[in-house]
């Protein structure tokens, strides 16, 4: 399966002596040249930690020019288990919170949620989730001086695994229109083999990965599919 991930660089330079008196000025250029760069490789890795160092010594190898704080986003082949969700089937994971919802859980108080709130209330909508399944969920989400205290309308994609819910970073109808979707929001087989460049911009241009990124994070991206009359929401 193909894998994205970004890397901050923190290239290791080798210096040369030399009697130049402007190598210092040099130097301090290039050790401040900050890039943000995008690349497939081929290679396969077997394993994150075989992914981590054999990346790492191919950006240093063809970077390292670059000064530390540039990133990049690097897509390459890995064997490990592709996630396939139990039901992947849109209409069959799709829910949208009602009123009944929030009052089961805030009370008669708010019709949004927080974070520590929805999962609360997640837990309560599917109390015996099975590994890999999927949810696709809508609505109002509310964090204090971030949103209105109305909240605002979300649609976000969770996978049970390993005994929790993990969050999955979720393709927005903005993102699809910039690919050109401006109508149906979704992909279909004609742009599966643009799928990794679509996802490597979207992860690129959003400053809520960007500002939480670490060094040799995976992001797995769910996106809604199209295929045989019937629409699904995959991850990649």
């Amino acid at each position: 399966m193909k894998k994205t991930l970004l890397y901050l660089m923190a290239i290791v330079a080798v210096v040369f002596a030399s009697c130049d008196p402007l190598d210092k000025t040099y130097d301090e250029i290039e050790s401040n040249y900050k890039k943000d760069v995008t690349l497939s490789i081929t290679t396969n890795y077997p394993s994150v930690a075989a992914a981590n160092t054999g990346i790492a010594a191919t950006l240093n190898s063809s970077y390292s020019q670059l000064g530390e704080g540039s990133r990049a986003y690097v897509t390459y082949n890995s064997s490990l288990t592709t996630i396939k969700p139990a039901d992947s089937l849109l209409a069959n994971i799709a829910y949208t919170v009602t009123d009944a919802d929030y009052a089961l859980i805030n009370g008669n108080q708010f019709k949004n949620f927080s974070s520590s709130k929805f999962m609360q209330f997640l837990n309560t909508k599917y109390p015996t989730p099975v590994e890999n399944q999927l949810a696709v969920i809508s609505y109002v989400y509310f964090q204090s001086g971030v949103t209105t205290s109305a909240g605002a309308p979300v649609t976000e994609t969770y996978i049970f695994m390993k005994g929790e819910w993990m969050k999955v970073y979720h393709v927005s109808q903005a993102q699809y229109i910039s690919a050109g979707k401006l109508t149906v929001f979704n992909f279909g087989s004609a742009d599966e083999a643009n799928l990794n460049g679509y996802f490597n911009t979207f992860l690129k241009s959003d400053a809520s990965v960007a500002a939480t990124a670490k060094v040799g994070d995976i992001k797995y991206v769910s996106y809604t599919f199209f295929a045989s009359s019937k629409t699904y929401q995959r991850i990649k």
